[in-house]
């Protein structure tokens, strides 16, 4: 697990920084994203945005760290039980793996098993 990422895909407007990144084959960046508190509609319209970005991450080739995956941790309360699955379906629609702050056990066990220098 490594700290601070700063990445910029040449089809991306501005650069992305992932506050945290690990290695498994591919630059695994890690963005947390804050849903809690927002309408059905606003999660599904930042949801589509980062998993935009995340399918144009993973299809650029960074010179420095090679190719490049996202992972979000997304933070829902339990009454947006229906805007969590919403988020997750367009997240997987775009090849972006989402997991939860309630669930971020799995991610943490998954870095675990598969992370490398």
């Amino acid at each position: 697990m490594q700290g601070s990422v700063t990445v910029h895909p040449p089809s991306l407007p501005k650069p992305f920084r992932a506050p945290f990144a690990y290695q498994n084959g591919r630059l695994n960046l890690i963005e947390p994203l804050q849903f809690e508190g927002q309408t059905p509609t606003a999660v599904f319209n930042r949801a589509s945005v980062h998993a935009v970005e995340g399918q144009f991450r993973a299809e650029y080739k960074d010179p420095a760290y090679g190719d490049l995956n996202l992972i979000v941790v997304g933070n829902f309360s339990p009454e947006q039980e229906e805007a969590r699955k919403s988020a997750l379906a367009v997240f997987e629609r775009h090849k972006v793996a989402m997991h939860t702050f309630a669930g971020i056990d799995l991610l943490i066990e998954e870095i675990r098993l598969q992370a490398h220098g």
